[in-house]
């Protein structure tokens, strides 16, 4: 199983909720103030949250992808130190 992967599905699912929810009563306040018909409804509903979806799973990719990087030199520093001390050993 890839953890990391896991780790991002569900963080960007998180995020997801906590945006779209109150993106969502905001939608449908504003349409049904609107007197909106179901199939006008769905369709706003659906092209907001489409923008919002991209726009947030490209930003938690890059923030996903900014942290391994990160973690890869730290891990690769550390094994360079390790590498130096035991040459000088």
């Amino acid at each position: 199983m890839n953890k990391p992967a896991i780790k991002e599905s569900v963080t960007d699912t998180i995020i997801g909720l906590l945006i779209n929810y109150p993106i969502n009563i905001l939608v449908l306040f504003v349409t049904f103030h609107y007197h909106l018909t179901p199939f006008w409804t769905a369709t706003t509903l659906t092209i907001t949250f489409t923008f919002i979806a991209i726009a947030r799973k490209y930003f938690v990719r890059i923030w996903f992808q900014k942290r391994n990087k990160n973690y890869w030199k730290r891990k690769r520093a550390g094994l360079d130190q390790q590498v130096q001390q035991a040459k000088t050993n």
